[in-house]
């Protein structure tokens, strides 16, 4: 409804990519994928400076390993809009893939230090972590009983942590205490 009243939206025509996007993750169609990379450049060619657009435009890029140009885009994002938690956790993502892990881990100790609540972004930087055998670390980021209520997979990667160093009774209750969301407590047990 919005672009038959609006075709010029630059706002609507990111939604409809967001949902072409979601559509075709769930069912692998490519092309509602297609569809979706199509609206993405027509909402970032509406407004150039529609950081969110920018965002999901590097999304489908990086997603068709185009890595340097979801970099590129990410960076313009966030020129924009420093804030953004979108293109910061895809830029701290796009950074670990192409293995530069100082700037990945830089990236989410920023994203984290502006928000200090985003769970999300504490669970990456952790896996980044558990990824460079850094255990100790991660395990003084994730070992955080609210983290884990409010992200499962907090719960998993400590878990993980766990077994990896044989700490098999801590291994039992951190898993224990990951219950919801039901997929998260049938993968815990």
């Amino acid at each position: 409804t919005a672009l038959r009243l609006a075709p010029q939206l630059a706002e609507a025509w990111r939604v409809k990519g967001l949902i072409a996007r979601v559509i075709s993750l769930r069912t692998g169609d490519r092309s509602i994928y297609a569809e979706a990379l199509q609206s993405f450049r027509r909402a970032v060619e509406l407004d150039p400076d529609d950081s969110d657009a920018l965002a999901m435009l590097a999304s489908q890029a990086l997603s068709d390993d185009r890595q340097e140009e979801g970099i590129a885009l990410l960076r313009r994002a966030l020129q924009i809009d420093p804030l953004s938690r979108l293109a910061q956790q895809l830029l701290g993502a796009a950074l670990a893939a192409q293995g530069k892990y100082a700037e990945s881990e830089q990236q989410y100790a920023s994203l984290i230090s502006l928000y200090p609540n985003f769970t999300s972004a504490k669970v990456l930087l952790g896996e980044l972590l558990i990824e460079q055998g850094r255990l100790d670390e991660a395990a003084r980021l994730l070992n955080d009983p609210q983290l884990i209520r409010e992200d499962p997979l907090a719960g998993i990667l400590m878990a993980n942590i766990y077994a990896n160093l044989g700490m098999t009774e801590q291994f039992r209750r951190v898993l224990a205490d990951v219950r919801t969301p039901p997929a998260a407590a049938e993968m815990a047990h």
